[in-house]
């Protein structure tokens, strides 16, 4: 067992994991500490635990997203065009859903 501390957004965290899986630990850490960041210079005046619930949720938005995509392509393969087409719809509707969060957030 490894001991790995990660840090996420001004936070830091120690975890512990098996010795195999900290390099992969250290890269989804890295992942989602950019994400938070990038969250908390959009919305500037939401305390930690808020960035980390919005990144959090779209993370869940966008991971539901793939799960629904890979079940549609499945059940029929597109053209690349309509697949083209899927993907700025889920881009649209995955964006539309991060603007709601952040409107929300905005007026609390």
């Amino acid at each position: 067992m490894a001991i790995v501390e990660i840090a996420v957004g001004k936070s830091k965290y120690k975890i512990e994991c098996d010795s195999k899986e900290k390099e992969k630990l250290l890269s989804l850490a890295s992942i989602l500490n950019e994400r938070v960041n990038h969250i908390s210079s959009v919305i500037r005046n939401a305390d930690e635990k808020t960035i980390l619930v919005i990144t959090s949720l779209m993370i869940m938005a966008e991971s539901e997203q793939n799960q629904e995509t890979q079940i549609t392509e499945t059940k029929e393969t597109p053209t690349a065009e309509a697949e083209s087409d899927s993907s700025l719809i889920n881009l649209k509707e995955i964006t539309k859903q991060i603007e709601n969060l952040i409107n929300k957030v905005k007026n609390y």
